[in-house]
């Protein structure tokens, strides 16, 4: 019998009901109808494996009801969010080189022994590579996609005034959730068409003017000025072409097909971790032109966070499951008293199965052709890196009313057991550095490199498997 993980079948059910008023089928207001229609969909999943189709294809998306989430530090140690994070200095994540395991002291004055996920090398590599290029502020974060342990989370600001750059931020930019998504929401608007559309990575839509311009005539608001060509999505998601997307989010995605999957990327509600993590919103759009906006990313009212960032791109290496991130695996009292100890457990999956492999060729694309193509030519072409699997989105947009430019690559990297997730941001000044996309492909050949070591991620998993 079909295995059912995960309570895919629970799920299932709590989403009936919003699938009910959706199909607006008058009998289904029916009790014996409705429950009917319900059983024969249950019969079609516990039969699946006799028809040859995963379950995945079968039931919707893993979906999290707002405020349900819950606080896995409270559940696994006697320390809450905020005395967890205040086992940590405030420059930590700030510095050349955090130590991976340290001595902390509780409100009590009783010593511990923090082990977290950290990868030392990677974590030193990347504020290294941070001080060579120099934007006027950066942060990064490598996650294990399989588990959702953080290798590296790093941040980096040239000057003091880049602080005043985003001065409602409070802490770690990698937990920051100001920062203008931009490009980066075409993956859940490409999601978005895909799962609720039918859309392929083939299919086309007709697009005039430049690529990265987004004006009305551009989207059928106004007459057209220039003479249409037909584009896949696969180039449109490559290439960034925000035309496109306008009109995926004018033609045919309504404000419900977007909100929707945009939650179950996670935005708009609380994200899980062991720090707080300000939230990642959207905005609704008034007018055709503003759906265009939110669709394409050209905006800057749509906000990530980098840990964010590198939780969605982490979906073609995960299983298509968000995981819920977390950087410390135990806490250990004086006596060797486990007083946490971190979990493994997904927080979302936000489409199936077959609307994943085509996210994933959209996002394999954009290193392979697409905009971070150069950025990863050279590791494309290494014998040594030749049977990596990278694939990933990138960004950029001006900041409102200040001289700066923000830019963004989020993507993923497979290797064997190496599953990675990566998202790089950073704040350009008059001279603009490299492209944080050059930056990701640096920072992948030392993850392929220290891959021998084992990852913390993966020892737990490993762990967790002969447990269970």
């Amino acid at each position: 019998m079909t295995d059912l993980n995960n309570n895919y079948l629970l799920i299932y059910l709590s989403r009936f009901k919003s699938a009910q008023s959706f199909l607006k089928l008058p009998f289904l207001k029916s009790g014996f109808a409705a429950g009917l229609l319900l059983a024969v969909f249950i019969c079609i999943a516990l039969l699946s494996d006799s028809l040859g189709l995963s379950i995945n294809e079968i039931l919707p998306a893993k979906k999290i009801e707002k405020n349900k989430l819950s606080d896995k530090a409270g559940e696994n140690s006697i320390f809450d969010q905020k005395e967890i994070s205040s086992l940590f200095e405030k420059d930590f994540f700030y510095r050349d080189s955090p130590p991976a395991i340290f001595s902390s002291q509780d409100k009590d004055n009783s010593t511990m022994t923090v082990f977290t996920t950290l990868e030392p090398a990677i974590q030193k590599q990347m504020i290294r590579l941070f001080k060579r290029y120099q934007p006027v502020l950066a942060a990064g974060v490598i996650i294990d996609a399989k588990s959702g342990a953080v290798l590296a989370m790093g941040n980096y600001i040239k000057k003091p005034e880049a602080v005043d750059l985003f001065p409602e931020r409070d802490g770690d930019y990698c937990l920051y959730a100001g920062f203008p998504a931009a490009s980066l929401i075409k993956i859940v608007t490409a999601a978005a068409a895909i799962e609720k559309k039918g859309f392929t990575s083939a299919m086309t839509l007709p697009v005039s003017g430049g690529y990265h311009t987004l004006y009305k005539h551009q989207l059928g608001l106004k007459r057209l000025r220039f003479r249409p060509e037909q584009i896949s999505l696969e180039k449109a998601f490559s290439k960034s072409i925000n035309p496109f997307f306008g009109k995926l989010g004018i033609q045919y995605l309504s404000k419900e097909d977007f909100d929707e999957i945009a939650e179950l990327f996670l935005f708009n509600m609380p994200l899980e971790f062991d720090f707080p993590v300000s939230k990642s919103t959207t905005f609704i759009p008034e007018s055709s032109f503003e759906k265009a906006e939110l669709a394409s990313g050209f905006n800057t009212r749509t906000t990530i966070s980098p840990l964010h960032a590198a939780l969605i791109a982490s979906l073609p290496v995960s299983g298509g499951k968000i995981m819920r991130p977390y950087v410390i695996d135990r806490v250990v009292s004086e006596d060797g008293k486990d007083l946490y100890s971190s979990s493994i457990e997904d927080l979302s999956q936000p489409i199936n199965s077959q609307s994943l492999k085509y996210l994933s060729r959209l996002m394999r694309a954009t290193t392979l052709y697409g905009t971070a193509g150069k950025s990863f030519y050279a590791l494309r072409h290494s014998r040594i890196y030749r049977d990596l699997s990278i694939g990933g989105k990138t960004g950029a947009i001006n900041l409102p009313n200040k001289q700066r430019r923000c830019e963004w690559f989020a993507g993923f990297a497979e290797k064997e057991d190496m599953h990675l997730a990566i998202s790089l941001v950073f704040i350009h000044g008059d001279k603009r550095t490299v492209n944080p996309s050059l930056m990701a492909a640096e920072l992948i050949k030392t993850c392929v490199k220290e891959q021998p070591l084992k990852t913390v991620a993966k020892k737990i998993r490993e762990k967790n498997s002969s447990s269970g």
